[in-house]
Protein backbone atom coordinates (compact mmCIF):
# COMPACT_ATOMS: atom_id res chain seq x y z
CA UNK A 1 0.00 0.00 0.00
CA UNK A 2 2.63 2.58 1.01
CA UNK A 3 4.03 1.84 -2.68
CA UNK A 4 1.38 2.43 -4.54
CA UNK A 5 0.98 6.24 -2.26
CA UNK A 6 4.63 6.69 -3.02
CA UNK A 7 4.19 6.14 -6.86
CA UNK A 8 1.20 8.05 -6.71
CA UNK A 9 2.97 11.25 -5.15
CA UNK A 10 5.91 10.68 -7.40
CA UNK A 11 3.68 10.61 -10.16
CA UNK A 12 1.65 14.00 -9.12
CA UNK A 13 5.12 15.91 -8.89
CA UNK A 14 6.06 14.81 -12.14
CA UNK A 15 2.87 15.98 -13.67
CA UNK A 16 2.84 19.29 -11.18
CA UNK A 17 6.93 19.71 -12.51
CA UNK A 18 5.60 19.15 -16.20
CA UNK A 19 3.13 21.97 -15.55
CA UNK A 20 4.97 24.24 -13.70
CA UNK A 21 7.73 23.99 -16.42
CA UNK A 22 4.94 24.24 -19.65
CA UNK A 23 3.83 27.81 -17.66
CA UNK A 24 7.28 29.47 -17.40
CA UNK A 25 8.22 28.05 -20.48
CA UNK A 26 5.02 29.53 -21.74
CA UNK A 27 4.66 32.32 -19.65
CA UNK A 28 5.29 34.90 -22.28
CA UNK A 29 2.36 33.68 -24.48
CA UNK A 30 -0.47 33.77 -21.64
CA UNK A 31 0.20 37.08 -20.44
CA UNK A 32 0.32 38.32 -24.36
CA UNK A 33 -3.21 36.51 -24.62
CA UNK A 34 -4.58 37.98 -21.33
CA UNK A 35 -3.36 41.55 -22.37
CA UNK A 36 -5.28 40.65 -25.30
CA UNK A 37 -8.09 39.54 -24.45
CA UNK A 38 -9.08 41.78 -20.97
CA UNK A 39 -7.41 44.75 -22.53
CA UNK A 40 -9.76 44.73 -25.35
CA UNK A 41 -12.73 44.11 -23.21
CA UNK A 42 -11.47 46.66 -20.58
CA UNK A 43 -11.18 49.34 -23.32
CA UNK A 44 -13.51 48.23 -26.10
CA UNK A 45 -11.20 48.89 -28.20
CA UNK A 46 -8.42 46.00 -29.69
CA UNK A 47 -5.73 45.67 -28.07
CA UNK A 48 -2.42 43.92 -29.26
CA UNK A 49 0.93 42.93 -27.57
CA UNK A 50 3.23 41.95 -29.85
CA UNK A 51 5.68 39.85 -27.40
CA UNK A 52 6.50 39.68 -23.77
CA UNK A 53 10.57 39.01 -22.52
CA UNK A 54 10.48 38.23 -18.57
CA UNK A 55 13.16 37.14 -16.21
CA UNK A 56 11.63 36.53 -12.67
CA UNK A 57 14.88 35.66 -11.31
CA UNK A 58 16.72 39.18 -12.22
CA UNK A 59 13.17 41.51 -11.84
CA UNK A 60 13.74 42.84 -15.85
CA UNK A 61 10.95 42.45 -18.10
CA UNK A 62 9.79 43.92 -21.58
CA UNK A 63 6.74 44.16 -23.82
CA UNK A 64 6.95 45.15 -26.82
CA UNK A 65 4.34 46.60 -30.24
CA UNK A 66 2.02 47.31 -27.86
CA UNK A 67 -1.06 48.80 -29.52
CA UNK A 68 -4.28 50.12 -28.10
CA UNK A 69 -6.80 50.55 -31.24
CA UNK A 70 -9.39 53.72 -31.00
CA UNK A 71 -13.01 52.39 -29.85
CA UNK A 72 -16.04 52.23 -31.79
CA UNK A 73 -17.34 55.93 -33.32
CA UNK A 74 -13.42 57.01 -33.31
CA UNK A 75 -11.85 56.60 -37.10
CA UNK A 76 -8.17 56.41 -36.23
CA UNK A 77 -6.65 53.12 -36.40
CA UNK A 78 -4.58 53.44 -33.25
CA UNK A 79 -4.98 55.37 -30.04
CA UNK A 80 -1.82 54.73 -28.73
CA UNK A 81 1.16 52.35 -29.62
CA UNK A 82 4.29 51.88 -27.72
CA UNK A 83 7.72 50.28 -29.22
CA UNK A 84 8.72 48.97 -26.38
CA UNK A 85 8.55 49.11 -22.40
CA UNK A 86 11.17 47.63 -20.37
CA UNK A 87 11.02 47.54 -16.34
CA UNK A 88 13.79 46.95 -14.35
CA UNK A 89 12.86 45.95 -10.40
CA UNK A 90 14.49 44.70 -7.55
CA UNK A 91 13.60 41.71 -6.43
CA UNK A 92 13.99 41.69 -2.85
CA UNK A 93 11.28 44.56 -2.47
CA UNK A 94 9.03 42.62 -3.85
CA UNK A 95 8.41 39.88 -0.20
CA UNK A 96 7.88 41.48 2.80
CA UNK A 97 5.25 44.79 2.81
CA UNK A 98 7.89 47.65 2.65
CA UNK A 99 7.70 49.48 -0.62
CA UNK A 100 8.30 48.22 -4.34
CA UNK A 101 11.46 49.20 -5.88
CA UNK A 102 10.83 49.86 -9.85
CA UNK A 103 15.29 50.62 -10.39
CA UNK A 104 14.29 51.49 -14.24
CA UNK A 105 11.11 52.12 -16.63
CA UNK A 106 12.30 52.61 -20.15
CA UNK A 107 9.01 53.34 -22.49
CA UNK A 108 10.29 53.72 -26.27
CA UNK A 109 8.82 55.02 -29.64
CA UNK A 110 4.74 55.60 -27.82
CA UNK A 111 2.68 57.02 -30.31
CA UNK A 112 -0.27 59.11 -28.99
CA UNK A 113 -3.79 60.11 -31.83
CA UNK A 114 -5.37 62.38 -30.15
CA UNK A 115 -8.91 62.07 -31.82
CA UNK A 116 -11.99 64.91 -30.79
CA UNK A 117 -14.52 64.66 -31.98
CA UNK A 118 -17.49 67.84 -32.52
CA UNK A 119 -19.13 67.15 -29.33
CA UNK A 120 -15.57 67.55 -27.43
CA UNK A 121 -15.26 63.65 -26.69
CA UNK A 122 -12.30 62.33 -27.38
CA UNK A 123 -10.45 58.53 -28.17
CA UNK A 124 -8.36 58.35 -24.87
CA UNK A 125 -10.92 60.14 -22.80
CA UNK A 126 -13.59 56.91 -23.88
CA UNK A 127 -10.54 54.21 -23.39
CA UNK A 128 -10.29 55.47 -19.86
CA UNK A 129 -13.96 55.90 -19.22
CA UNK A 130 -14.73 51.99 -20.76
CA UNK A 131 -11.70 51.10 -18.39
CA UNK A 132 -13.37 52.76 -15.31
CA UNK A 133 -16.26 50.96 -16.25
CA UNK A 134 -15.07 48.14 -17.09
CA UNK A 135 -13.08 47.87 -13.20
CA UNK A 136 -16.57 48.94 -11.37
CA UNK A 137 -18.29 46.00 -13.18
CA UNK A 138 -15.82 43.82 -10.65
CA UNK A 139 -16.88 45.75 -7.51
CA UNK A 140 -14.07 48.31 -8.07
CA UNK A 141 -15.71 50.81 -8.13
CA UNK A 142 -15.61 54.50 -5.80
CA UNK A 143 -19.74 53.44 -4.61
CA UNK A 144 -19.29 50.19 -3.50
CA UNK A 145 -15.98 50.79 -1.86
CA UNK A 146 -17.44 54.02 -0.21
CA UNK A 147 -20.07 52.35 0.97
CA UNK A 148 -18.00 50.03 3.39
CA UNK A 149 -17.56 50.59 6.78
CA UNK A 150 -14.42 52.33 7.77
CA UNK A 151 -13.71 49.23 9.83
CA UNK A 152 -14.01 46.71 7.09
CA UNK A 153 -11.56 48.96 4.76
CA UNK A 154 -8.46 47.27 3.54
CA UNK A 155 -4.93 47.94 4.86
CA UNK A 156 -3.09 50.43 2.72
CA UNK A 157 -1.70 49.59 -0.77
CA UNK A 158 2.25 49.13 -0.58
CA UNK A 159 4.06 52.18 -2.17
CA UNK A 160 6.23 52.01 -4.89
CA UNK A 161 8.64 54.12 -5.86
CA UNK A 162 10.29 54.41 -9.40
CA UNK A 163 13.66 55.32 -9.50
CA UNK A 164 14.42 56.28 -12.98
CA UNK A 165 11.71 56.81 -15.64
CA UNK A 166 12.31 58.03 -19.16
CA UNK A 167 10.27 58.48 -22.50
CA UNK A 168 11.99 58.80 -25.36
CA UNK A 169 11.92 58.92 -29.76
CA UNK A 170 7.73 59.77 -29.01
CA UNK A 171 5.27 61.22 -31.34
CA UNK A 172 1.98 63.30 -30.71
CA UNK A 173 -0.77 63.61 -33.41
CA UNK A 174 -4.00 65.14 -32.94
CA UNK A 175 -7.22 65.41 -35.28
CA UNK A 176 -10.39 67.42 -34.85
CA UNK A 177 -13.45 67.79 -37.29
CA UNK A 178 -12.02 71.75 -38.10
CA UNK A 179 -8.85 70.22 -39.14
CA UNK A 180 -10.96 69.02 -42.25
CA UNK A 181 -9.43 65.47 -42.63
CA UNK A 182 -6.30 66.55 -41.57
CA UNK A 183 -3.64 65.93 -38.19
CA UNK A 184 -1.29 67.90 -36.48
CA UNK A 185 1.77 65.79 -35.44
CA UNK A 186 4.70 66.74 -33.20
CA UNK A 187 7.65 64.66 -31.81
CA UNK A 188 7.44 64.39 -28.01
CA UNK A 189 10.14 66.02 -26.13
CA UNK A 190 12.39 62.88 -24.17
CA UNK A 191 10.82 62.71 -20.84
CA UNK A 192 13.06 61.53 -17.52
CA UNK A 193 12.05 61.70 -14.15
CA UNK A 194 13.67 60.24 -11.32
CA UNK A 195 12.24 59.35 -8.13
CA UNK A 196 8.53 58.93 -8.55
CA UNK A 197 7.01 58.07 -5.18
Amino acid sequence: MGKKIAAGLGILVVVLAIGVGYLWSNLGSVIKSTVDKYGSAATQATVHLGGVDLSLTSGEGSLSDLSVGSPKGFSADQALYLGKISVRLDPKSVTGNGPIVIKQVVIDKPQVMYEVTATGDSNLKTIARNAENYANSFGGGKKKAAAKPAAEEKAPARKIIIEDLSITNGQVAITQPMLQGKQLSAPLPTIHVRNIG
